[in-house]
């Protein structure tokens, strides 16, 4: 009977490798084989084994974990996750903690007496269902056991660490189906939206969209003087997709390739695709009425009074400064993490920093090209480390892998977009204190004061907030300590809400004198980062000002923060290295990288 039932488990394997479960293939292959394994060739060759206590433990620890784990999926076939009972589901996402670990062990204990069967001769090798005799030798047998045995030192902790992801997440959900069905009313619905996909319920999903956006951009391969039978077909196969959340980075890839055809490609895919997405999200204007993102946005491009001041505040080191240098913070070697460095204070330039690049290139850290990007502005310090003439608008100024240290450090003029958090600005201001920088705030005006009618005067109160009278220049101010202003109460944006009049407020600010005196060499730069959907809408935000804002100025430059998660274009050499690395891989890495993969290093670590 136990045969019987434990063998019919193997379908749970079909119905994961075809979809028609939500488990992931892996675990459950891992865990039905393991089962097989255990009952058809281990447990049934040995008699001693079937009369030792590790096989009742082996089946009591399997009964009780699927007991409750079949009643379960009953009952979710019928009821929504927050009416599932909390008893049978806590029992579902929490039996395996105690039942994998003495399953397993019962399993490994039975995998043990069968190997000392077969040491000393009183089992035989392993035989096949109509076939008369083993059809392997017992020497065989033998390692086959002992080296099952071994892979269960790691399949056991992937199995475990598996099962606690799936609680974590099944936690998770509940509790937000049950907070949902609770739930206070929801916040008012207001700025960048996702659009709605599902008329009769509202639902805006973002599956559906996505999908709608990269159709578009694919549409842009087509063109009108060529035959576009190609496209067309690559567009059929796109919309036969059915399980775009799996499959979409297939399709990410194809747009790669696509666009490394010839230039045209590239541009009209970016722009189909922008385009589509500036269209398709939807702009909830605080009065409730909505429209398309690019309509809102150009309305507040285009207004006639800006519901920002601007505030321009001055290093102390700007009015001496010359020209910096570059130099680099590392005081370690090849393989050493950061963390591990004696001096993490210790700065290379010059002669030293040349030397550390050509280290790095032979290492293979960094490719030939950057190191001799970085060497021509050691080199020629004078034209590349004075950006006293360059304009730099930074959206997310305080983002952790964005440029504002740099700029400030080289007495660049940096327009700031960011939340409006006092803390944050408090910390922009800090850094431009002691730089040779320059930098452009936004101000509320509804905020400041309402008697405050004249940018003039708005520069003034606000000089007060930041600084206090320089006695030995009479008219000016300085700064005091580390700054921790009242200023900073009225400072920032939030894009989500915002992105019209920031829009607006850039468009006013970049024709002003000191701006058009600064040679037009303005570059604006997306650096913001959310998690999840947030991070998409805040993107397609972002975009929307980068777009207007070089419609207004030809000249304008766009920088943005590309992300490891992309697919990216990679030069010949850094294909080459890879390749020969690959080539040299040691034994180790080529039985256990590609067999066992990423979890493989999990579990190790699990044991460790």
């Amino acid at each position: 009977m136990l045969s019987i039932v434990q063998t019919s488990a193997a379908l749970e394997m079909v119905h994961s490798l075809l979809r028609l479960v939500r488990s992931p293939f892996m675990g459950t292959f891992l865990q039905v084989m393991s089962r097989l394994f255990l009952i058809h060739v281990v447990t049934l060759r040995s008699t001693e084994a079937q009369a030792h206590w590790s096989l009742y433990l082996m089946v009591a620890s399997w009964s009780c974990v699927e007991i409750p784990r079949y009643a379960f999926y009953t009952f979710a076939q019928f009821l929504e996750s927050k009416d599932i009972p909390a008893v049978l589901f806590n029992l579902r996402y929490s039996l395996f903690m105690v039942l994998y670990p003495t399953g397993i062990s019962g399993e490994m204990i039975q995998m043990l007496m069968v190997a000392g069967s077969l040491a000393k001769g009183t089992a035989e090798g392993f035989h096949v269902y109509g076939l008369d005799g083993p059809v392997l030798s017992t020497a065989f047998s033998y390692r086959l056991v002992s080296f099952t045995f071994l892979g269960y030192l790691v399949g056991g902790p992937y199995m475990w660490l598996n099962m606690y992801g799936q609680r974590k997440r099944a936690t998770k959900n509940r509790k937000k189906s049950l907070a949902s069905a609770t739930a206070a009313p929801k916040k008012k619905v207001e700025g960048i939206q996702w659009p709605v996909t599902d008329e009769n319920t509202g639902a805006r999903s973002s599956l559906i969209t996505n999908k709608q956006i990269w159709t578009s951009a694919f549409e842009g391969l087509k063109d009108d003087d060529e035959s576009n039978s190609s496209v067309d077909a690559l567009l059929l196969k796109l919309k036969k997709v059915k399980n775009w959340r799996r499959d979409y980075k297939k399709w990410v890839n194809i747009s790669v390739v696509e666009g490394c055809k010839r230039p045209s490609n590239a541009t009209g895919m970016a722009r189909a695709g922008l385009e589509e997405a500036s269209n398709s999200f939807t702009f909830v204007n605080k009065d409730g009425s909505v429209e398309s993102l690019y309509d809102a946005v150009k309305k507040g491009h285009d207004a006639k009074e800006c519901p920002y001041w601007t505030y321009v505040v001055e290093g102390d080191l700007r009015e001496d400064f010359k020209q910096g240098e570059i130099a680099v913070e590392y005081a370690g070697k090849s393989g050493t993490p950061y963390f591990n460095y004696k001096n993490k204070e210790q700065r290379l330039t010059g002669d030293a920093l040349k030397q550390q690049l050509q280290q790095w290139v032979d290492y293979g850290t960094i490719e030939q090209d950057a190191c001799d990007a970085v060497t021509l502005c050691i080199d020629q310090p004078e034209k590349y480390c004075n950006l006293m003439d360059h304009t730099f608008v930074i959206l997310g100024a305080t983002s952790a892998m964005g440029p504002i240290d740099v700029l400030l450090r080289y007495g660049c003029t940096v327009v700031a977009i960011d939340i409006d958090r006092e803390p944050t600005w408090n910390f922009l201001l800090n850094k431009v204190k002691n730089s040779p920088g320059r930098l452009i705030m936004p101000v509320h005006k509804s905020k400041l004061s309402s008697g405050i009618t004249t940018q003039q005067e708005a520069t003034a109160a606000m000089d007060k907030m930041i600084m206090t009278p320089n006695p030995k220049k009479k008219g000016s101010f300085r700064w005091v300590g580390p700054v921790v202003s009242e200023l900073a109460k009225y400072t920032g944006c939030n894009i989500f809400t915002d992105v019209p009049i920031i829009s607006r407020w850039l468009k006013e600010l970049l024709v002003l004198p000191f701006m058009i005196s600064n040679n037009k060499k303005i570059t604006i730069g997306n650096y913001t980062y959310l998690d999840g959907e947030l991070h998409v809408r805040l993107s397609i935000a972002c975009n929307a000002i980068i777009t207007h804002l070089c419609n207004d100025n030809d000249y304008t430059k766009v920088a943005f923060l590309c992300t490891p998660t992309d697919c990216h274009v990679i030069p010949k050499a850094a294909y080459e290295a890879a390749k020969e690395n690959y080539n040299n891989r040691t034994l180790f890495q080529s039985l256990f990288g590609g067999l066992l993969g990423e979890w493989w290093w999990w579990s190790v670590g699990w044991w460790l």
